[in-house]
């Protein structure tokens, strides 16, 4: 994938690689994994521009050049005009393929899309021309609708859907690995700059939904409130012990200590030097470290149904919640292991 590099070898590696993998029964992908739901293949089109040499583009060997945007991203419009297809079906009555590629899709239209895409030139919108397939559909047979999408290929392919104008392609889909009990959000996306070279990117995420279907999800989120009753016990009573204790400390100081302790501390109040302490900053960032992982965790919770029956859903979004998510997790974890060490007052 990472050798793609011209449009021929995009639309080549979507005949092959692709549709073998993602439709064929015998696929080494579906031997380890079963995709979920719709895959979805999108393009983004540069919008025309006046050309900026108006003069060299009127000499004969310039003639009747078209420009177009360089780049497209929150700041430039893409292109939104109707595209001609020819030879393009419209919704076939067995709902394997869903949408038109020729009619450009808002993302504030799509409700089960990515918000936007970081690309490795520039941030992308969501908007552009997009097609989905049903990988699970029932109403064909695996071949046939691995011929079906080779066939719509072919069809995009003779109308030029990717050509010059193209600044992003985008090809993802979600499957589901059972030993692992783990969901995998695929994404292939192609910058198209205007040298003609493309840029490629894999994104692969694992991810959980978030819901308590199974044992090991159950037991998850236990676990989450008995950590959430002990980061309460930290936010409210560890603050009151660790202020008597310094009390208690300053009670037992001689003048000459209780002098240099004021000039250390600038004769702050005691609760004050607890929470300018390291102690103090540490309890203050592991419990705002576990609330914030905590609260992102329950709204991000969502259904395991993949968006409507009929519809594609990006859980890429989804995934990347997943994945910072699990590093909090890590960094709450050091805060504690640091944290316990302080309790040992040698």
């Amino acid at each position: 994938l990472n050798d793609v590099r011209t449009r021929d070898e995009l639309w080549f590696w979507m005949n092959t690689t692709l549709a073998e993998q993602v439709f064929a029964p015998d696929a080494e992908l579906r031997r380890y994994h079963h995709p979920m739901g719709f895959m979805r293949i999108g393009v983004q089109l540069a919008k025309q521009v006046n050309c900026p040499r108006a003069r060299l583009m009127n000499t004969p060997g310039f003639a009747n050049e078209v420009c177009y945007e360089p780049w497209n991203d929150r700041t430039v419009t893409p292109e939104t005009r109707r595209l001609e297809v020819v030879n393009w079906t419209e919704h076939n009555s067995t709902r394997f393929r869903v949408g038109d590629p020729r009619n450009f899709t808002a993302a504030a239209d799509n409700p089960y899309g990515a918000d936007f895409l970081n690309g490795l030139h520039h941030p992308f919108t969501a908007d552009g021309y997009f097609v989905d397939y049903n990988v699970n559909s029932s109403n064909l047979t695996a071949n046939e609708k691995m011929l079906s999408f080779q066939e719509d290929l072919a069809v995009l392919k003779a109308a030029d859907w990717i050509g010059v104008q193209a600044r992003l392609v985008t090809v993802e889909l979600t499957v589901y690995n059972a030993p692992y009990d783990r969901f995998i959000n695929f994404l292939a996306y192609f910058e198209a700059p205007p040298t003609g070279v493309l840029v490629p990117t894999v994104i692969v995420r694992p991810f959980s939904l978030g819901v308590s279907e199974t044992n090991a999800e159950s037991t998850a989120w236990l676990f989450d409130w008995f950590r959430l009753a002990l980061v309460i016990y930290v936010a409210t009573v560890v603050p009151i012990s660790e202020i008597n204790y310094y009390v208690y400390q300053e009670d037992r100081m001689t003048a000459d200590e209780k002098e240099t302790y004021s000039r250390q501390l600038g004769d702050q109040p005691n609760g004050k030097a607890y929470l300018m302490s390291f102690n103090g900053i540490a309890d203050a960032f592991l419990v705002a470290t576990f609330l914030l992982m905590f609260l992102v965790r329950i709204s991000g919770s969502v259904d395991q149904a993949p968006g409507p029956p009929d519809e594609f859903r990006s859980f890429l979004d989804v995934a990347r919640r997943y994945e910072q998510l699990v590093v909090a997790d890590s960094v709450f974890l050091f805060l504690c292991i640091v944290r316990s060490i302080t309790f040992l007052r040698l």
